[in-house]
């Protein structure tokens, strides 16, 4: 697909990338992401999805600052006080009710919960990927579902040497202005 015809949507399960990416410590950087996302899957909206907690307001901020849409879910908490925030369903209703907005859907999960709406957006011939944070912890059932089209994040770091990717980025869009 041609980058500036297409108009592609990252639907993220944001506690799943979170969970995956923190052990990756400095190497991960949501903004550098966000530049990957829209550099090799032209993404237009990459949208987060998370439970909404009042004291990570400042994340909340620098993810909008670095090109993210945030849903909210609220939040919940078990009987061990644990919080509870299950997007799930939520990220699943959004991405089949905003079909007729975008071209191809990116799913950035490990959970094998997302496995039905990959078939579904395939059938639709809406399907572009999935981008799980690592593939030891990325579920069979997902796995199965995508077909070969998914992308592990712990590859991309060692692969693609993901400090480059802004840089590649910043210099091709100096190139058409």
């Amino acid at each position: 697909m041609n980058n500036k015809k297409s108009n592609n949507y990252a639907f993220i399960d944001g506690q799943n990338l979170y969970k995956g990416v923190k052990k990756f410590d400095n190497d991960f950087s949501y903004k550098k992401f966000r530049v990957y996302l829209q550099e090799f899957h032209h993404i237009k909206k990459a949208i987060i999805f998370l439970g909404y907690i009042k004291s990570n307001i400042d994340l909340y901020k620098s993810l909008e600052a670095d090109g993210f849409e945030l849903e909210f879910k609220s939040v919940s908490r078990d009987g061990k006080g644990n919080t509870k925030g299950n997007v799930d369903v939520f990220l699943t209703v959004q991405a089949l009710m905003r079909m007729s907005e975008y071209d191809k859907a990116v799913i950035v999960t490990s959970d094998g919960d997302f496995a039905s709406l990959v078939e579904g957006l395939k059938s639709s011939d809406k399907f572009l990927a999935v981008i799980s944070p690592e593939e030891k912890t990325c579920s069979y059932l997902l796995r199965k579902a995508v077909a070969g089209r998914i992308t592990y994040i712990d590859k991309i770091l060692q692969k693609l040497r993901f400090n480059d990717v802004e840089d590649n980025f910043n210099k091709q869009t100096k190139k058409r202005a």
